[in-house]
């Protein structure tokens, strides 16, 4: 296969229109119109709009549309550029070019692929149309002409000469498969024996056929094989050169045997074309401003140049993205955007030709696709239709089974993001796809980044469907060529001059470099960076790495498989193997809540025995470890998920120092509380296989016996059993806490450390190399910054070490208690956790409250039953200053938004805002000057904070000032929970007594609804939730 590649001449003739730039020399005023022909329309007044083309002319046809009446017989006999006069304007009349035909003729888009391209030109025979084809060009375009024959390159160029068309030969290539381009020369060349007989020389018997090149053909090789700089400085002088030879030779063409003839190019054989190695721009303007010289058109990822945005997000439509650009002050029209669900209801109503009865889509998904499919006149069915948003029933089975519940004109399955899929729309598709309707995807992304974490994306939800029928939908999304396609058959752009912006490399770089665009543009503001588009390299999961943390950062790594032999751990080995992001992020929250009780039990100063009593539910729920001796079946996968949990919290915490030390100091208390838990035979294993290089030495019995005396006086209340006793020689600076209690013998630098003290010594061996395990990871953090997938759960996770986050639920409600009403909520406030109480009294007191102090309480109070009819009456007589047109008109949407009420789709399925937690309340900015909302134990000082808990009855001295103590060191959900603990000691001691209250119930407070929730249980025990508890909230309203 070859390609010819032609440009319009420099020189072309002077009678080319500097207005339309579009008649050539061929082109005059002398064509009149008659039947049959189709004419160019275009305002006289307004000379640059593109204009209209009529049908063919019909003498008596009288067309009227939105242009005015325009008659056929006023327009035959008329030639070009006259003028007609309508109804409504004068329309001046041209014979359209072949571009402008093409451009301005409705017509459904049908892609020609490579594969079909070349046979499809053959049969055309493009060199029969060349003087039509040229008319299309632009004077700085080009055309590429595909040439099975290499002989037809030298018939193309004949062709052009003899009809004088404003073409210049440019480039000739030759396409080998897919793996080589090949250059090949053209020239004008002369027989040898018709040389030597114009000069008088005696013609060879053999009539020798080779061709030798003239001189001048000559020079002209040698220039080009010139470097390459010179050839772009003498690039355009080369053309003109060119052609000015090809013009002089073709003039002898065929006298004295003068042939024009191609030949290949030696030493010029290029590779096949591939990506090239990705360069950073960021921050090189020349680079920058050389890469945007290389394009027209840029196609980005919503996730002059001309700009069209293409998005792989269903849900919303080309309208929806056009008001979300308008919001963001970006210029932008609603043809310019293009989503997988356009492109899906495109492809359905214009590309496929469904048969009579099956023009019916089934649409797994949201309103964005059904808008599409609306617009392109496409009848669907399922989507946000509200009565499939159920479970499924016994009687669904059946109707489906038996074919009632189907609609037998159903001819597609459209997957795409569906917010509310569930068992019965899948039985549905799957249903019709076992009947051959077509499997169609908008998109198959596997995610669905938002608030800055990931979600599951559209491919996820298609992928039960694609294990039950066992085949991959036809997708419509990025990086699918037909998607491609159908964006290029709108805008009619270059794709050697268009470039695709976007920041996954799977969809958005894949979908520009698989359609052979002109560059692509990788961001480095989402799904991949820097980092990630230069190394791909993955650790073999089955293989785990040993690394000496003695050695320096980089040791080589020695591979060993992982094994849980034991129930303690030193955490010296990483994990490498894969568990999902899910597993990911719920083991290392099951950690941190255990590790949060940890530190509450310390800032509470709980005795070890009562740590161990308290911590031991909350550990058999979050992160259950049993002993060898248990026999039980999950062994290895608690001790999988201890070890990984604990490495997974080790990454979120190395950022700071102040964050290592908390971390280090937690996993050595519950190191401690697990070794206490342990059998003595397990803990002596767990030893024994400890690489101590040769840190710990056990001690001969001859040393023993010459220390006896010191050994004994060593250990008091243990007499001469202290000879019998097993010892240990170590470093005294290892056991610290042994020294100061003065449990060890020491002599010359060496602590005897006797095998009943051994947890000590085990304990400071086990901080020791964490701190330096996390001194290690905290260099290697930069590498994670921009990993997508896991920087939002660190980023996370961290955040929540300082209160740990809770979801707000229904079970916050009270069970059998109607709901509180506006009446009740005063009463209801002696319940109230401080930021709330502080939030009531202000609104008592100034009969107003600020926005986000409104919000918040607004939440609570939904939090704790109050319905949407009765906060509003709670508000209304609250705002008891200003008119009801005020209240309807600045505050009433506010409520009705915050439940869900009011609002976009995505708030009213999700029933509005949740209400607030600990930790969002103490991480959010600090409230203003006139502000109300937010936590008091972080915002107020010292002295207030103390004089509010005073107004609401706290004033025992020593509780306030452990509260103080906690504030300083920013324990605010610490010193909250000490509140709760001292206003109900008595009801707590009962409770504890009676063991009527487990340990979920007893856990740390960490959301203000679940504080009203157990004040209010404490303050009405022995009441049953029923008759007597709405008794009484009767009676507090």
């Amino acid at each position: 296969m070859h390609m010819l590649a032609l440009r319009p001449s420099a020189r072309l003739p002077r009678a080319v229109c500097r207005q339309c730039r579009r008649a050539l020399a061929s082109q005059t005023r002398s064509k009149v119109f008659a039947e049959g022909d189709i004419v160019l329309l275009r305002d006289k007044n307004r000379p640059r709009n593109r204009g209209f083309l009529t049908k063919p002319l019909k003498p008596g046809v009288v067309v009227a549309n939105h242009h005015g009446s325009i008659a056929h017989d006023g327009i035959i006999g008329k030639t070009i550029r006259d003028t007609i006069q309508t109804t409504k304007t004068e329309y001046r009349i041209h014979d359209p070019t072949l571009d402008e035909y093409v451009r301005l003729t409705p017509r459904i888009v049908t892609p020609i692929y490579p594969d079909d391209a070349s046979f499809i030109v053959n049969l055309l025979d493009i060199h029969d149309h060349l003087e039509a084809v040229s008319k299309a060009l632009h004077v700085d375009g080009a055309l590429a002409v595909f040439n099975p024959s290499i002989t037809q390159i030298a018939d193309a160029v004949r062709k052009i000469k003899e009809l004088q068309l404003p073409l210049a030969l440019e480039t000739v290539v030759e396409l080998k498969g897919s793996s080589t381009v090949r250059e090949w020369d053209v020239r004008v060349a002369q027989l040898k024996a018709a040389r030597k007989a114009a000069n008088g020389t005696d013609v060879k018997a053999e009539n020798e056929e080779d061709l030798d090149v003239d001189q001048d053909s000559a020079a002209e090789s040698s220039e080009r094989e010139a470097s390459v700089a010179e050839q772009a400085v003498k690039e355009v002088e080369t053309l003109e050169k060119t052609e000015q030879e090809l013009e002089e030779q073709l003039e002898t063409a065929g006298d004295g045997g003068w042939k024009l003839v191609c030949r290949p190019m030696t030493g010029l054989t290029h590779g096949a074309l591939k990506m090239g190695e990705p360069k950073h721009l960021s921050g090189d303007k020349p680079a920058i401003e050389e890469f945007l010289g290389k394009f027209d058109t840029f196609l980005f990822d919503c996730d002059g140049k001309q700009l069209v945005f293409v998005t792989n997000n269903s849900t919303k439509s080309r309208a929806d993205y056009k008001q979300k650009f308008d919001k963001l002050g970006i210029p932008a029209q609603v043809e310019e955007v293009f989503g997988s669900a356009y492109s899906a209801a495109v492809y359905i109503s214009r590309i496929l030709k469904l048969p009579a009865g099956k023009s019916k889509v089934f649409v797994l998904g949201e309103s964005g696709i059904e808008q599409e499919l609306r617009a392109e006149n496409v009848p669907f069915i399922g989507g946000t239709d509200p009565n499939l948003r159920r479970d499924l029933q016994q009687s669904d089975f059946d109707a489906i089974a038996d074919g009632s519940a189907l609609d037998p004109e159903v001819g597609v399955v459209l997957a795409g993001l569906d917010f509310h899929v569930n068992y019965l729309k899948y039985s549905l598709a799957f249903a019709y796809l076992r009947k051959g309707a077509l499997f169609l995807a908008t998109n198959t992304d596997s995610t669905l980044p938002n608030a800055k974490t990931l979600f599951p994306g559209a491919g996820s939800v298609g992928a039960p469907l694609v294990t039950a029928i066992g085949k991959q939908p036809l997708s419509l999304g990025k990086p699918s060529q037909a998607m491609l396609d159908a964006v290029e058959g709108k805008f009619h752009f270059d794709r050697s001059r268009t470039c695709m912006v976007g920041d996954r490399l799977n969809t958005d770089i894949q979908f520009g470099i698989e359609g052979k665009l002109g560059g692509t543009l990788a961001v480095l503001t989402g799904h991949f960076s820097k980092m990630q588009r230069t190394s791909f390299t993955r650790i073999d999961p089955k293989r785990r790495a040993d690394l000496d943390h003695r050695k320096r950062q980089f040791a080589a790594p020695k591979w060993r498989e992982q094994e849980y032999k034991h129930r303690l751990n030193f955490y010296t080995l990483p994990p490498t193997a894969e568990i999902t992001l899910e597993e990911f992020e719920e083991w290392a929250i099951a950690r941190l809540k255990v590790l949060s009780e940890l530190e509450a039990c310390s800032f509470r100063n709980r005795s070890p025995e009562e740590t161990a009593s308290y911590m031991a539910p909350i550990l058999e729920k979050h992160l259950p470890l049993n002993s060898n001796s248990s026999r039980s079946s999950q062994l290895d996968a608690e001790r999988k998920k201890d070890h990984y949990s604990h490495f997974i919290l080790r990454l979120a915490f190395s950022a700071t120092e102040d964050l290592r030390r908390r971390f280090a100091r937690l996993e050595t208390a519950l190191f401690r509380l697990r070794w206490r838990d342990d059998n003595a035979s397990e803990r002596r294993d767990f030893v024994d296989s400890l690489d101590m290089g040769g840190e710990w030495e056990r001690v001969s019995d001859e040393e023993k016996k010459e220390l006896g005396q010191d050994l004994i006086n060593a250990t008091a209340g243990f007499g001469k059993r202290a000879e019998e006793e097993g010892w240990f020689k170590v470093d005294w600076e290892k056991v610290p806490e042994l020294v100061e209690t003065r449990k060890v013998l020491i002599k010359r630098g060496v602590a005897y450390v006797p095998v009943r003290e051994q947890s000590s010594l085990v304990v400071a061996e086990f901080t020791r190399r964490l701190d330096e395990a996390l001194e290690l990871t905290s260099r290697a953090l930069p590498r994670l910054d921009e990993d997508d997938r896991l920087s939002p759960i660190l980023s996370h996770l961290s955040n929540n070490f300082t209160a740990p986050d809770t979801t707000y639920s229904s079970d916050s409600s009270i069970d059998g208690l109607s709901a509180p009403t506006a009446a009740s909520v005063d009463a209801l406030s002696q319940h109230f956790p401080l930021c709330m109480q502080h939030l009531h009294r202000t609104l008592r007191q100034n009969s107003h409250l600020k926005h986000f102090g409104r919000l918040q309480y607004t939440l609570f109070l939904k939090g704790i039953g109050v319905s949407l009819e009765e906060c509003l009456i709670f508000w209304r007589r609250s705002f008891k200053l200003i008119t009801d047109e005020k209240f309807n008109k600045e505050y009433r949407y506010n409520v009705r938004h915050a439940y869900g009420d009011v609002g976009g789709d995505a708030n009213r399925r999700g029933r509005g805002y949740t209400p607030y937690s600990c930790q969002k309340l103490t991480t959010e900015p600090l409230p203003g000057p006139g502000q109300t909302h937010g936590c008091p134990y972080r915002s107020f000082a010292p002295e207030n904070l103390v004089s509010m808990l005073q107004q609401t009855g706290v004033n025992d001295q020593q509780t306030l000032k452990e509260v103080r103590e906690d504030v300083k060191r920013q324990r605010y959900h610490i010193a909250c929970n000490r509140v709760f603990e001292w206003k109900h000691k008595g009801e707590i001691k009962k409770v504890k007594d009676e063991g009527t209250w487990g340990a979920a119930e007893m856990d740390t407070i960490l959301h203000p609804n679940e504080y009203f929730k157990r004040s209010f249980l404490l303050g009405h025990l022995g009441e049953e939730n029923g008759s007597a508890l709405k008794e009484g909230i009767r009676s507090q309203g």
